[in-house]
């Protein structure tokens, strides 16, 4: 049984609390985008909470402080002509400028194009960074559905694992899951990586097929399907992000 409330102080602003009948203490995780949430065990009370929360304050803000720098160290640059590489090509941002006639029906909307080398996004300047995302992921959608479904086949059959469907996620955490019913669930933004990173995350999801959980026998496993550079692989993906 899970209850919330939202709850604020000066200084720190709102954090959410939620009770949780399986917690045995006050526990309160930070995120430089989702904020501060609170979880209590039910003996504890909401005023329990604001107390830890003021007592943790310094801890606080130095986690959220910590996690916006290693954010901004992962952020592509979004400009007029900034590139955005991919496994089959690249994006290219084009910035217009904004209508000088008729402003107040100016349309903020961000179009993809087809380009010689893969697409074009052409948005006004000025417009949220945000906007800007979202017409890039859907690019990055399209290269990714033309690229990763064959991929995924290409390995599948020199390794005779095979799903039982391809899904492409835009996830913010994960770069790939294997469901027990058999699909594997793929990041577009693979399409970011290397290739040889790629075909690692697709080979990691494909064993799972074999092994469905992350124990010796499949490391040991993936460490054959990669042929013994697993380890490798896995310390050069740490310094990637599923996110633009």
């Amino acid at each position: 049984m899970k209850m919330k409330k939202t709850l604020s102080l000066p200084g720190i602003g709102t954090f959410t609390v939620t009770r949780n009948i399986r917690s045995k203490g006050i526990k309160i995780s930070v995120h430089h985008k989702r904020g501060v949430s609170v979880t209590i065990p039910l003996f504890c009370s909401y005023s329990d909470a604001s107390m830890f929360v003021q007592q943790k304050r310094d801890w606080i803000e130095n986690a959220l402080h910590k996690q916006t720098e290693k954010a901004k160290r992962f952020e592509t640059p979004l400009e007029n002509g900034s590139i955005i590489h991919l496994i089959n090509g690249s994006i290219i941002l084009v910035q217009l400028e904004p209508p000088t006639t008729n402003p107040n029906k100016q349309n903020p909307s961000v179009t993809i194009k087809r380009s010689a080398n893969g697409f074009s996004v052409h948005a006004q300047s000025g417009l949220p960074r945000e906007l800007l995302v979202k017409g890039i992921n859907r690019a990055v959608r399209e290269s990714a559905k033309e690229y990763i479904p064959e991929r995924v086949k290409l390995l599948s059959r020199s390794t005779g694992l095979v799903p039982e469907k391809i899904y492409l996620k835009n996830n913010k955490t994960n770069w790939g899951s294997c469901s027990a019913k058999g699909n594997i669930n793929l990041n577009i933004h693979l399409m970011r990586l290397p290739s040889i990173l790629c075909d690692y995350v697709i080979l990691h999801e494909l064993a799972h097929l074999r092994h469905p959980n992350h124990g010796k026998e499949f490391h040991e496993f993936v460490n054959q399907l990669c042929l013994g550079r697993e380890r490798e692989f896995a310390k050069a993906l740490k310094g990637y992000r599923p996110v633009i």
